[in-house]
């Protein structure tokens, strides 16, 4: 599982286009960018045992956002990734499927929320779904019913 999920980082390191974000407020005391949003063919989801590989449509690339957190609070901050949103150029919202935040994927609704400890700066990984057009190049984000926008270095 661990070499699994090294391999899909390197992987999406490889096909991730850089982005010129703004720092957003998540909470008070608790802020954001957006690094990099990447694009692959496949998706895998799932545990050790029951884990499914699965191809975009023709045309078609599954698309992940890197975000970097930062909490420069005295206490601990739950972020709801459920809130999260992709927006494609059509204006149509894709939500979210995975998370990985310190090498802990995760998969399920009730794991979407996690928590980013006072003081500290993580780096999260988020997978969203359905599949997006190839050449749509998006530049939206939704998170906690915030409009976040960038573009690409």
């Amino acid at each position: 599982m661990k070499l699994t999920l090294l391999l899909l980082l390197f992987v999406q390191f490889a096909h991730a286009q850089r982005t010129t974000s703004e720092t957003y407020t998540y909470a008070p005391g608790v802020t954001f960018t957006v690094v990099n949003i990447s694009h692959e063919k496949t998706a895998e989801y799932g545990n050790n045992r029951n884990r499914t590989l699965y191809v975009a449509p023709k045309g078609q690339h599954f698309k992940g956002a890197w975000l970097e957190f930062k909490n420069e609070t005295s206490e601990d901050v739950i972020i709801d990734f459920e809130q999260f949103f992709l927006v494609d150029s059509n204006g149509t919202k894709h939500h979210i499927e995975s998370v990985i935040q310190s090498m802990k994927f995760t998969n399920t609704v009730e794991k979407y929320k996690q928590k980013l400890k006072a003081g500290k700066t993580k780096m999260i990984m988020m997978g969203f779904w359905p599949a997006f057009n190839k050449n749509d190049k998006v530049t939206q984000m939704i998170a906690d019913g915030q409009e976040v926008n960038f573009t690409y270095k």
